[in-house]
């Protein structure tokens, strides 16, 4: 038998070795259970925070990343909106580059009808006059042709 002091009540007591190393086997066991329990509860409520803190880390990327899309779409939206502008200035000019081309073409077509016309006017002319002289040299032998007669006295005033 062995004496022990009671941490509680502060007696002294007899105690069987072999029962005071089951007592102490038993307690220790307690001892290790119960802090095993302690280090299970300790891991899950450190994995819960490392979650919990990954989670969060995750969070401020995606709104970080979010926020720079934002600026980056906006500067997307403003560069197309430049480049509409550009392109609409450049079919404006292309539009009225068109447009003059158009004028300019139809005012060499209007000059050169009227250089036909002159050339045409200049050829009845000449038509009429060699009619003439024809008839001066010929006399009525000569017939009269009605188109040069008709047009010749308009003609002349035109010319004028």
């Amino acid at each position: 038998m062995e004496k022990i002091i009671c941490s509680k009540c502060g007696e002294e007591i007899e105690i069987d070795k072999t029962v005071r190393s089951q007592v102490e086997r038993q307690i220790t066991s307690v001892v290790e259970t119960k802090k095993n329990e302690e280090l299970k509860q300790l891991e899950t409520e450190l994995k819960a925070e490392y979650e919990t803190r990954f989670a969060k880390k995750i969070k401020e990327k995606i709104e970080k990343n979010k926020e720079t899309k934002d600026i980056e779409f906006e500067e997307l939206k403003k560069n197309i909106d430049v480049e509409r502008e550009t392109n609409k200035e450049l079919r404006e000019k292309l539009d009225k580059l068109l447009d003059d081309l158009v004028a300019e073409k139809k005012a060499r077509e209007d000059a050169d009808l009227k250089a036909k016309e002159k050339s045409i006017d200049v050829a009845i002319r000449n038509a009429i006059g060699m009619h003439g002289d024809l008839q001066g040299l010929i006399g009525n032998a000569l017939e009269d042709i009605k188109q040069l007669e008709e047009g010749d006295d308009e003609k002349d005033e035109e010319m004028r």
